[in-house]
């Protein structure tokens, strides 16, 4: 009799201490999962808040030709300010900013693309007749057409370029079709964008009456 009732305490505890085991490997389990998933909902606030911050930094503009439209958060207003800003830099000018400007405006264009324009520039001696003639340009943009549907985002520009020198004015209709691409924020680039695939197009301004 005292067998079996020790043998019956014996399996109490036994059961008693599986129990336990059984309950704190759930528990552990739990506290592993729900740590692991707080930890992926940190990454991703993190990584949100970081493409969405607006990083002032010194130096050249980091490039980055690969963000997934999914996290991006670029919008039409940051794509227009871009190409007002780098149309203005790049068109409007006279021989005292014609450098500066144009350097400004090559931080926003990719190097391959910035060093045909400058190639361009240098053909057409536009420094040299800014100070030849005294000459100074302005610029007036008709249109431009954003689609941001896809990446990279396709834009088109109509621009009337004015050259005015001893007295007169010369109207120069461009038009340009060119690329945005996602790039990281910094001091020189604050739209988040670069310009790419830039080419000439065609571009004949309708005289108003």
């Amino acid at each position: 009799m005292k067998n079996l009732f020790e043998k019956g305490v014996s399996s109490g505890n036994i059961n008693k201490v599986t129990n336990r085991l059984y309950n704190l490997m759930l528990f552990s389990i739990g506290a592993l999962v729900f740590s692991n998933v707080f930890w992926v909902v940190w990454q991703w606030q993190v990584s949100k808040d970081a493409d969405q911050k607006v990083y002032v930094r010194s130096g050249k503009s980091l490039f980055s030709a690969n963000l997934e439209s999914s996290s991006d958060s670029r919008n039409v207003y940051q794509a227009r300010g871009l190409i007002e800003t780098f149309t203005e830099l790049l068109f409007e000018n006279n021989a005292e900013n014609y450098r500066e400007r144009l350097n400004a405006a090559l931080t926003l264009i990719t190097a391959k693309d910035g060093q045909a324009i400058v190639r361009g520039f240098n053909a057409e001696k536009v420094l040299e007749n800014h100070v030849k003639y005294n000459s100074f340009s302005r610029l007036q943009v008709d249109s431009i057409s954003i689609n941001m549907n896809i990446i990279p985002y396709q834009c088109t520009v109509l621009m009337q370029q004015v050259i005015v020198y001893d007295g007169k004015e010369v109207v120069n209709p461009i038009g340009a079709k060119f690329d945005l691409i996602p790039a990281l924020y910094s001091d020189e680039n604050p739209f988040g964008m670069l310009i790419t695939n830039f080419n000439y197009i065609t571009y004949q301004a309708i005289e108003k009456p």
